[in-house]
């Protein structure tokens, strides 16, 4: 195996042994599976001087790749790089691995956190000299100061080259550029904690590149305050995509985050429905039951069968799964009856099976927890001040919100954040305690 920074500073000779300047970068094609270099940068610098590209060759040109020395075949041309320019900067799919990958940030896939690239493996193969893997640890470093012997001694992690997820400048970009299904593979949580690690701007072309469900996904499980600067940064019609396919609690504690230009700017990107809903959300103040609530509750009509309501939820127990019952209603949405998980699993209209009580929506939340505190009931349902059914509240929303209360600033958050079964609702709690 070769080290990238091993080579980088040899010299480079003509085929007459004159000296053309030093390696300072290889180049990558992302999206060609062997991972192969192409061509060879070189400058007049050391690795000191990495970014100085004054010309280049391709591979093809080399006679023999040596830690002493770089040998050019006969034939081969130099091509100069611009006056001025840094480094050549190639199509999206190409990347230099000394500028672009040496030194740079990568996700550990052990723990999701961000680290740092110390060395570039390489392999021969034959004429093909190809890119292997890259090593972070305190290993890499000590070799790289000329302390092999410690080097050897110190922890080297190493991550294969088709297994890396760059996150820095241009490695993020040629990542999502030829294989972004390489992104889209992770979990909601792991998308979320390495968003929340890189820079704003790269946080929000990954959320670009995913699209609108699962960029939505990554947001119910961020923080509130981290969504607020993603949404304002991407481009409105993108940023309205994520917020029609976020529920809508979620959506409205990132929406309250925003000034009510954008706010405005971004609801009228939505369908008209979606964006009624979420205005009227935005409408309750955070503190009050209005803005406890979820509006995405399973309802039925009064004199609907309880097995006509069982079989139609059956088949879509979303909002089943947001609210945890049923809301029986007569014609002008009146509530007049509830149906709790344990009276649709026995099938019974026991009362004793679903306690719940009503709540106006400009209740404070204070009064809504004393309630549940009270009375010995699975959810409350909210309604407006003509006594219509525009919500509810369920005990989990209670809990959630005792303890954003117990936890003060980044600490509750953080402690919601652990429980990953609390889903979008811990946005919420945390939107009402910044």
């Amino acid at each position: 195996m070769l080290a990238l920074t091993e080579h980088l500073g040899q010299k480079v000779l003509d085929a007459a042994g004159h000296k053309r300047g030093r390696v300072v970068e290889l180049l990558v094609d992302m999206s060609d599976p062997s991972a192969r270099i192409l061509r060879v940068g070189v400058g007049n610098r050391s690795i000191q001087g990495r970014h100085t590209v004054a010309t280049w060759i391709d591979w093809t040109d080399i006679a023999s790749f040596e830690s002493t020395s770089v040998q050019c075949r006969p034939e081969a041309r130099f091509v100069e790089v611009e006056k001025g320019t840094r480094v050549l900067d190639p199509a999206d799919n190409f990347l230099w691995l000394n500028r672009d990958v040496l030194d740079t940030q990568i996700i550990n896939p052990e723990g999701g956190h961000i680290v740092r690239v110390g060395e570039v493996a390489l392999v021969r193969v034959g004429e093909v000299l190809q890119v292997i893997a890259i090593e972070f640890g305190a290993g890499p470093v000590a070799r790289r100061l000329g302390l092999a012997w410690l080097g050897e001694r110190l922890e080297t992690t190493s991550i294969d080259w088709h297994d890396l997820h760059l996150v820095s400048g241009r490695g993020l970009t040629a990542q999502l550029a030829t294989n972004s299904d390489r992104y889209r593979s992770l979990s909601a949580a792991e998308l979320a904690k390495m968003v929340a690690q890189i820079s704003p701007g790269r946080g929000t072309q990954l959320l670009a590149a995913l699209g609108a469900h699962q960029a939505a996904e990554v947001l119910a499980v961020s923080h509130p305050d981290l969504n607020a600067g993603l949404v304002h940064d991407l481009p409105h019609h993108l940023a309205s995509e994520i917020i029609s396919e976020m529920h809508s609690d979620d959506a409205v504690a990132t929406l309250r985050r925003q000034h009510s230009g954008h706010i405005e700017a971004l609801l009228a990107n939505l369908a008209t429905d979606r964006a009624r809903e979420l205005r009227a959300l935005l409408a309750h103040p955070p503190t009050s039951a209005g803005g406890l609530m979820t509006i995405e509750i399973a309802v039925a009509n009064a004199e609907e069968p309880l097995a006509d309501i069982c079989e139609r939820l059956r088949m879509d127990p979303t909002k089943l799964h947001r609210f945890g019952g049923v809301v029986r209603v007569s014609d002008d949405r009146t509530p007049v009856g509830f149906l709790s998980l344990t009276a649709l699993v026995a099938q019974s209209e026991d009362p004793l099976l679903s306690p719940y009580e009503i709540v106006r929506a400009d209740t404070a939340v204070e009064d809504v927890i004393s309630l549940f505190a009270t009375h010995d009931i699975f959810a409350a349902v909210v309604v407006d001040e003509t006594g219509r059914c525009i919500g509810g509240i369920n005990i989990d929303d209670v809990l959630e919100e005792l303890v954003a209360e117990q936890r003060p600033g980044r600490r509750k958050f953080k402690d919601l954040v652990d429980r990953h079964s609390l889903g979008g609702r811990r946005a919420r709690a945390s939107a009402r305690h910044p």
